[in-house]
């Protein structure tokens, strides 16, 4: 076979797979937003779960589908030359958009007024703090220029980022098969799982070259 043919093969194949996981993604993240996350803007609502904290939730909740929603247009790299300044705005928008929804999560989950047991709040600490960590590495990467870096910490970036979405998704089907502990599970598997694999995977591509 002609080595040309193989290599646009290769890289057609490439774009179908990133093409049904932004598919994947849109459906999902479609799922959280109108399962979990549009009943919020119902303030009574808010309120019935978080009382006093009903403001911090829904802005947690915007700040977290602002980023989801911003993530994949980072990866684009049409979208990323063509548009650089953009690329930097939506970039310095989506890093304050994680932080201070992290920030917000902490405030509203780890207090002992907050129902949740131990394992359930310190995977969602732990998960936050991640979520802060991979996102400032990100940034502080590229403002030394270094992109391949750069690229490196915001795809284990996004990978948290999305957690949130998985968390729920995940958690609503094991419900439904009657397993029991689905939040302490997924406070953990939602980011440390994905987070893991994409490690193999970033770390396995530097072995092969």
């Amino acid at each position: 076979m002609n080595p040309i043919t193989t290599i646009k093969t290769s890289t057609t194949a490439t774009q179908y797979i990133f093409k049904g996981l932004y598919l994947v993604l849109a459906l999902v993240t479609a799922y959280y937003i109108y399962t979990r996350a549009l009943p919020y803007y119902n303030v009574d609502y808010a309120i019935g779960g978080y009382g006093s904290k009903a403001i911090l939730i829904i802005i947690h909740v915007t700040l977290g589908i602002t980023s989801t929603l911003i993530g994949p247009f980072q990866f684009i790299e049409s979208f990323r030359l063509k548009n650089l300044k953009r690329h930097r705005l939506l970039g310095k928008i989506y890093l304050l958009s994680t932080i201070t929804s992290a920030l917000i999560s902490w405030y509203i989950v780890l207090p002992a007024t907050h129902s949740g047991s131990l394992a359930y709040k310190g995977g969602l600490f732990f998960l936050g703090f991640a979520w802060i960590a991979c996102a400032i590495m990100a940034y502080l990467s590229v403002k030394n220029k270094k992109i391949e870096l750069h690229k490196e910490w915001m795809i284990r970036s996004y990978v948290v980022t999305i957690a949130f979405v998985t968390f729920r998704l995940v958690q609503d089907l094991l419900v439904g098969m009657d397993f029991k502990g689905t939040s302490e599970l997924m406070a953990w598997a939602s980011w440390a799982i994905p987070l893991f694999i994409t490690e193999l995977i970033l770390q396995g591509r530097k072995i092969k070259k």
